[in-house]
């Protein structure tokens, strides 16, 4: 998984600065497949974020974006919302039991 992480003052890139954030799953997906790209929602404590996705309640608007996109199938719209990360705590959790 790639965790799409900020740290630094307390202020909002604007999209022009980084990049938008489906670009940037794209490009991640483009890396390593649309099963290494999760959503998670934890924005407790993350000092910059971008203007794009300034937390949870913007995923709506995101899923529009990649949904207007084209290139996301519904399958991997899915799994972009959770079951990526759910099959990766899955993972750790028989890891954890083997060791």
């Amino acid at each position: 998984m790639y965790f799409y992480h900020s740290s630094g003052s307390h202020k909002t890139f604007p999209s022009k600065v980084c990049c938008s954030f489906p670009a940037h799953l794209n490009y991640i997906r483009s890396i390593c497949g649309s099963t290494c790209v999760g959503l998670g929602g934890d924005f407790n404590g993350v000092m910059v974020v971008t203007e794009d996705l300034p937390d949870v309640a913007s995923y709506p608007v995101l899923f529009a974006a990649l949904i207007e996109d084209g290139t996301w199938s519904d399958e991997e719209m899915a799994g972009l919302a959770n079951e990526n990360m759910i099959k990766v705590e899955a993972r750790g959790e028989v890891a954890q039991r083997l060791h």
